[in-house]
């Protein structure tokens, strides 16, 4: 396996083929890390992360304070455990992220900018995975 245990693709634990796809999940998992605050998986150990990487589904940002619709579901595409569900390369992911970012809420002064960022820091965390 190379990677970081907690952004590789599953196909990468499977020795299965690996393309320009994996990149994507990876990247789409780094997306979630940056918005969420925590990773996506998290377990006591490494062989655990890569356990859930094959097994369970990526989390979504649905309902996360900041995030619309369209942006989750970009994520979602990028982060789907079957290659053939991702975007097939990263210029459908600009593409799809630049739509998605057209849809955001940019704050109009310090203090609404403020509001988001408490918002934001004070929404549940995901526990963490034994």
């Amino acid at each position: 396996v190379l990677g970081t245990a907690n952004y590789v693709a599953p196909e990468s634990i499977d020795n299965a083929i690996v393309d320009a796809r994996a990149d994507i999940y990876g990247l789409g998992l780094t997306l979630y890390h940056l918005i969420s605050g925590v990773v996506p998986f998290d377990a006591s150990s490494t062989v655990k992360v890569l356990q859930l990487v094959r097994s369970e589904p990526a989390p979504r940002l649905d309902g996360r304070p900041g995030v619309t619709p369209e942006l989750a579901e970009v994520c979602a595409r990028m982060t789907a455990k079957s290659p053939d569900l991702r975007p097939p390369d990263m210029a459908d992911v600009g593409r799809a992220l630049a739509n998605a970012a057209m849809t955001l809420h940019a704050p109009a002064s310090p203090y609404e900018l403020a509001a988001l960022v408490r918002k934001i820091v004070s929404a549940p965390q995901r526990p963490p995975r034994a």
